[in-house]
This record gives C-alpha cells, sequence and structure tokens, in this order.
C-alpha cells in the first residue's frame, strides 16, 4: 500500500502545492512527483540490498553492535530517495539480521 510523504517529502509536496496550485488529489500529486512511500515488500529488498552493499556493519549488528544499524537505514532511505519510512526500515533490517 503507498502512503502520503513526510518529513522533507511532505515538505517538498506542500511547497509544490503552495506554488502551482491545482485541483489533483494529495496522492496524485504525491505520485507525479516520485514521492509515493515504496510498499512493503519493496522496502525489505532495500533492506537486503543495504545489508549487501555494507556487509561489516550487517555482521557487526548480528553480533549485537546496534550502532551502526543507522548507516544501513541511512542507505536504505538513499536508495528510497527519501521516500522510505526509516521507522519501518529500522524494524525491517533488525528483523531481517536476527534471523
Amino acid at each position: 500500500a503507498r502512503s502520503l510523504p513526510t518529513g522533507s517529502s511532505g515538505k517538498l509536496l506542500l511547497r509544490h502545492m503552495l506554488d502551482h496550485p491545482s485541483d489533483h488529489a494529495l496522492l496524485t500529486l504525491a505520485d507525479e512527483l516520485s514521492l509515493l512511500s515504496e510498499q512493503s515488500d519493496s522496502l525489505e529488498d532495500l533492506c537486503h540490498q543495504a545489508i549487501k552493499a555494507l556487509p561489516a556493519e550487517a555482521a557487526a549488528i548480528k553480533k549485537g553492535n546496534l550502532n551502526v544499524l543507522n548507516k544501513l537505514v541511512g542507505m536504505v532511505m538513499k536508495s528510497s530517495r527519501g521516500t522510505a519510512n526509516a521507522t519501518a526500515a529500522k524494524a525491517t533490517l533488525q528483523q531481517i539480521l536476527r534471523a
């Protein structure tokens, strides 16, 4: 399921709406600007990609060092161009790395 953008993506959408008033629905505008959040299965794919890209950090997390978790979350956010939900990404990463 897709959801409305939050954080910096939400601010970008608001600025666009103020600069370009229209009758379009919020979801339509967000989709046109490529600001919609990824689906949950796509988030899992992004998390797996981040783990493959940063194997040392993933290994450290598996050993109990959660301080590097934010580095993996940052990689997911970068890959999703800021549209992923960081809290959900963090939870997904923890779930994958505990298994």
